[in-house]
């Protein structure tokens, strides 16, 4: 399973993408710069191989300029 997580800013605006290949389980925090924010992006399906092409996450940030939703979480 490859999962994507975008960084972005206050205007939701995508400053960079990271695609990892990881377990359906796996679970990843990553920390942004002030200002910033990073959430998991649904919807989106790449395949392992892909992950290590740059040009694939080109693709997408040109397809996708903006986050529309922020990042749900739960608290326990």
């Amino acid at each position: 399973m490859v999962k994507i997580y975008a960084q972005f800013d206050s205007a939701r605006r995508i400053q960079s993408l990271t695609a990892l290949a990881a377990p359906a389980e796996f679970e990843l925090t990553l920390a942004a710069e002030p200002g910033s924010s990073v959430a998991e992006v649904e919807g989106i399906q790449l395949e392992e191989a892909e992950v290590r092409d740059p040009e694939k996450l080109r693709e997408i940030i040109a397809l996708h300029k903006r986050v529309e939703a922020f990042p749900r979480v739960r608290l326990t």
